[in-house]
């Protein structure tokens, strides 16, 4: 490190759930999202002290590049990006040996030439932390500003996880979700006193949620030990007196024993995302008038409530074949 030289060190507060859609958007594996997710919302320039815009790596890729997030003094997150490492290392006399933890083409100095206050306090408690947390010594060379890096922010997806306390994470629903989203599904009809479904929900939802057309959206929201405690459901709806769509929220559900936790307010922050991904400009939904909690729950969150009621009418299944919308090949 060279004297008087240090970190930018500026720093932007980014919404998790907000940006861990940014992630799924760019196809981020689950192991990214597990870094960032666990990195929690804060992002802090690692580069030299410089003019112009801010860098932060949020997660390392095996293939010899890393996800950076970028922003300016003014604005919010402009950008999420893979960038390639840079490929200089530390072969200085007495030198580490350590690749630089920066992108290729970065600002300012590399990583050992510039001092950050921040890592050093991280790396001297290093060792010690890395035994209480996974039971076993950590490896003497592996003690440089990426092993640092690796270390606190969570990377990984191998047994060193295992039991790591990890930020709650929003995610779309995959088929593999289905069991429990199902289990999530009976939960809400029973909290909500509706009447139960009849058997085969499974084989009924399976095929219109994860249809490649597929116009619904399930979002699930994991404990922090990655369990899956909750859900809100979305598809596209057309308010003709607008004369535009707008996305419709059916459901938002969260496990008993998950509440209390900003569960809730994660999934509608994944919500509001979503809409904003599709080009739509707001969000409808219902709660039954005698759910209190859930009233003043979304009257925090600045929505507006409108006194109607709701109706449903049964219409017997025709006897002939269906006719086709447009689109679909007929039947019978």
């Amino acid at each position: 490190m060279t004297p008087g030289r240090y970190v930018c060190d500026a720093r932007i507060q980014v919404r998790v759930p907000a940006l861990l859609m940014l992630l799924l958007r760019l196809g981020a594996d689950e192991g990214t999202v597990r870094d960032v997710a666990s990195a929690g919302g804060e992002l802090r320039c690692t580069l030299e002290t410089h003019e112009g815009p801010h860098a932060d790596l949020l997660s390392e890729n095996a293939e010899g590049s890393a996800l950076w997030a970028r922003w300016t003094d003014q604005g919010p997150l402009d950008e999420l990006m893979w960038l390639p490492d840079c490929p200089a290392s530390d072969d200085t006399p007495g030198g580490t040996g350590d690749g630089c933890c920066q992108f290729l083409g970065h600002q300012g100095g590399h990583t050992w030439e510039v001092t950050d206050p921040e890592l050093e306090r991280l790396r001297a408690v290093l060792p010690a932390l890395h035994d209480l947390t996974f039971g076993h010594p950590l490896d003497p060379v592996s003690t440089g500003p990426r092993a640092a890096l690796r270390v606190f922010a969570g990377a990984g997806n191998g047994a060193e996880d295992e039991g790591m306390e990890h930020t709650s994470v929003v995610r779309p629903a995959r088929p593999e979700d289905l069991p429990r989203l199902v289990e999530l599904i009976h939960e809400h009809i029973a909290y909500e006193k509706s009447e139960p479904r009849p058997p085969g929900l499974a084989d009924r939802l399976g095929p219109h949620l994860f249809a490649e057309d597929s116009r619904l959206w399930v979002l699930l929201a994991l404990t922090p030990a990655g369990e899956v405690a909750g859900y809100a459901a979305c598809s596209t709806e057309y308010a003709f007196w607008d004369a535009r769509h707008h996305l419709h929220m059916d459901c938002l559900y969260l496990a008993e024993e998950a509440r209390g936790h900003g569960l809730g307010a994660a999934l509608m922050e994944a919500v509001a995302a979503l809409a904003r991904e599709l080009g739509l400009d707001h969000v409808e939904w219902q709660t039954p008038d005698w759910n209190e909690g859930a009233i003043r729950f979304y009257d925090r969150l600045g929505a507006t409530g409108m006194p109607k009621r709701r109706y449903a009418l049964p219409v017997t299944p025709p006897v002939t074949p269906p006719v086709a919308l447009p689109g679909e090949p007929a039947t019978g």
